[in-house]
């Protein structure tokens, strides 16, 4: 035998170090010239040589140093004089990837970027020191690359003479004993599995059927919706300046989708978190790329288009479409009157229902919390105040995203979860702080008939608007994050697009790893909203519904919509503008009450005093839509200081004939002329409005006071 084959399986994470790093990464590992991962020959020699003399001193060899020299040789020898010949280990199949690469670079040079490789294969984490508080030392904290665990790597070592039986078995018990590498594997980096094979190394695998293996077009997909109802306050933290304050994301991403499905299937098959990943059907299901987890949006809504825009200084006018106005609309305009076309955009979430703009927030609560580190103490402590906020979505709200991916793989899922047509509802806990208060979910799951694609068929040359309905992540040539028009044309990789225009954003994001719990490196990605006027030179074109990188945790959904569509949309009936009232909301019935009463006394109070709200916000909403419109029909010259007073006066009036009098004896007055001409007032008395829950002081009373401050709220913004 003159060689012998091994084969290193990295189990977690594995730092290699090249002994340098950068103004980023305090310690890289070692990489080829192309950015793929390498074991170097001399640390495995090493490591192996290390293993070998644990393995002698266990079996009491009689002659361990003779052994040693035999296989390793002298330390220090000028001459190699073990039987031994270490090369350098590669990624399985090496030499067939490499004829490969070499192929597609003499094409084109810039078919394949060491930078975009290396970011595959390697993960950025953190470390740092914690003194006997728990505090990070100061100067301490520590960032490294490492190669991501899941890969092999083989190779060669030759034989200068033949190996007995004896120093076989020694040799192979080595092997096994290797079980971790690499710089700081007594502080859980390095686990890896070593085997020996005395086999020729056979290297002829065929990278085009890896791929095949791992991306197989041909398998059918299926795709579900996910609904994911709030059933008390959630968390889904990011931190965005206090430091004693969490602030919670408004979208469900989903990579958090992924990690809370994948922490249920780990539990429901009994694996361990450790090893999960090792399993051939969580890998498929969570790690392959072969499913795809959407962000789940707050439902029926969506992240307005950036180029939505209205004007700052004339709140009356509908909204227009930014990358259609014309420039010389306001160019045309003296210089003292061009403040008025001065445009922003509505921004936030929302949607475009009855040619109106609906601008919708999610709803979220701050809730302060207080912790006591010393329990003898029985409070909070100066020397430890444990003051902190969460900001948490309130209960009741639902989000909406999408399943979707190979069949077989999302049917193995939902069979796990006991997942059917007659029970599609799982529990489950989400975000931040789930053991107490926080974090109560329900997910439903229903399946989408209509066929699934991952391309959006465009019929016709035309404008188009590319919108990103979540945030898109670009790599350049050379493999970094970076986020230009550039970068979008090569994702977008057709010869036949012209990008015309664009309204975007730019920001950084990062992602939480919890096997290591820590966050990822910020990466530059474009955020959901941003939009990209392109132009199609082709018909019957197939573009893609997701760009980008990590699509398969939420990123890089798009959207095409004709650039027609929009402006007709927001033009359609004499324009439309921003309304931010919402519908009325329907009360109980009284018979229903009545049932509910002769059924169950206390859910009848409940039921009551949900009625009771409800009516005080329909009385709310009604008075609020009389007074944009008086003050949009200009008949309102109602001054601040009359305002101001009317509010004075019915929050302190008990009486219906307390306000008749007050309005009596203003009648000939200034102020009294005033709201009669603003036809508000009739014979003494406030006018009566079509509104049905009003008939009594206390409501009438509400609906006034609600009518005057929302009179006062849009002079303000006069």
């Amino acid at each position: 035998m003159n060689y012998i084959t091994l084969t290193i399986e990295t189990k977690s994470y594995l730092l290699a170090s090249s002994g340098e790093g950068s103004a980023l990464i305090d310690s890289e590992i070692i990489l080829n010239k192309y950015g793929f991962p390498i074991l170097p020959a001399r640390r495995i020699k090493g490591l192996l040589k290390e293993s070998i003399q644990e393995v002698l001193e266990i079996t009491n060899h009689t002659d361990p140093n003779s052994v040693i020299i035999d296989l390793f040789g002298v330390s220090g020898s000028r001459m190699p004089s073990g039987k031994l010949r270490f090369n350098n280990l590669n990624i399985i199949g090496w030499e067939n990837i490499s004829e490969k690469i070499n192929e597609a670079i003499n094409i084109n040079k810039f078919a394949f970027s060491s930078q975009q490789i290396k970011q595959y294969y390697t993960t950025e984490i953190q470390q740092t020191a914690l003194d006997e508080k728990g505090i990070a030392k100061n100067h301490s904290l520590r960032t490294y690359r490492v190669l991501n665990p899941g890969y092999t790597f083989q190779g060669i070592i030759n034989l200068s003479n033949s190996l007995d039986n004896s120093t076989l078995e020694i040799l192979t018990l080595g092997a096994l004993n290797l079980r971790f590498a690499g710089t700081r594997r007594n502080r859980g980096f390095g686990r890896i599995k070593c085997i020996l094979q005395y086999i020729p190394l056979e290297v002829n695998s065929n990278i085009d059927n890896v791929i095949s293996t791992l991306q197989d077009s041909s398998s059918e997909k299926k795709c579900l919706a996910v609904s994911i109802t709030t059933r008390g306050p959630v968390i889904l933290s990011q931190q965005k300046g206090d430091q004693n304050t969490v602030s919670t994301d408004t979208t469900i991403g989903g990579n958090r989708v992924r990690g809370l499905l994948a922490t249920r299937y780990i539990k429901s098959k009994g694996y361990s978190f450790n090893n999960a990943h090792e399993k051939d059907d969580f890998k498929n299901i969570f790690l392959s790329g072969k499913v795809i987890f959407s962000n789940c949006q707050p439902e029926s809504i969506h992240k307005l288009p950036l180029n939505i825009h209205e004007y700052k200084a004339r709140k009356n006018e509908p909204p227009i479409d930014i990358l259609q106005k014309t420039k010389s609309h306001a160019s045309n305009q003296d210089q003292d009157s061009k403040s008025n076309f001065i445009t922003k955009p509505i921004d936030g979430y929302g949607s475009l229902k009855n040619n109106l703009v609906y601008k919708i927030s999610v709803a979220t609560t701050f809730n302060f919390h207080t912790s006591r580190l010393e329990r003898a103490a029985g409070k909070s402590t100066e020397d430890n105040p444990g003051i902190f906020y969460y900001e948490s979505i309130d209960e009741g709200q639902i989000f909406i995203g999408k399943i979707s991916g190979d069949k077989v793989l999302i049917d193995q899922m939902l069979a796990e979860f006991k997942i059917s047509e007659h029970n599609s509802i799982i529990s489950d806990n989400l975000g931040r702080s789930k053991s107490a208060q926080y974090g109560n979910i329900t997910l439903s799951f229903d399946e989408i008939k209509l066929p699934v694609s991952e391309y959006a068929k465009l019929d016709k040359k035309s404008h188009y608007y590319m919108i990103l309905k979540s945030d898109l992540v670009l790599l350049n040539k050379n493999g970094h994050f970076e986020s230009n028009i550039e970068t979008l044309k090569c994702a977008l990789n057709n010869t036949q697009l012209t990008i015309i225009n664009a309204t975007a954003r730019i920001a950084s994001i990062e992602q939480y790893n919890s096997a290591w719990q820590s966050k990822s490196g910020k990466v530059q990605c474009y955020i959901a909203g941003s939009v990209f006027e392109i132009l199609i030179n082709l018909t019957n074109i197939d573009m893609p519904n997701n760009l980008g990188e990590w699509t398969e945790n939420g990123f890089g959904q798009i959207e095409w919509l004709k650039v027609d569509y929009v402006s007709q949309a927001l033009q359609s009936n004499g324009g439309t503008k921003k309304d931010q009232n919402i519908e009325k909301s329907t009360l109980i019935t009284k018979e229903y009450l009545q049932i509910i009463q002769n059924y169950n006394s206390e859910l009848y109070n409940i039921a009551l005093k949900h009625n009771n709200k409800l009516a005080e916000l329909n009385i709310k909403i009604e008075a609020q839509k009389e007074a944009n419109k008086c003050f949009d029909n200009n008949s309102s010259n109602i001054s601040g200081n009359l305002i101001g007073r009317m509010i004075g006066f019915l929050e302190f009036a008990k009486t219906d004939s307390e306000i008749e009098s007050f309005l009596k004896e203003i009648k000939d007055k200034p102020a009294g002329q005033t709201l009669l001409k603003s036809h508000l007032i009739k014979n003494n008395i406030f006018i009566k409005y079509n509104f049905a829950e009003i008939g009594n002081f206390e409501s009438d009373k509400l609906y006034w006071i609600t009518f005057f401050k929302s009179l006062r709220l849009r002079m303000k913004f006069l």
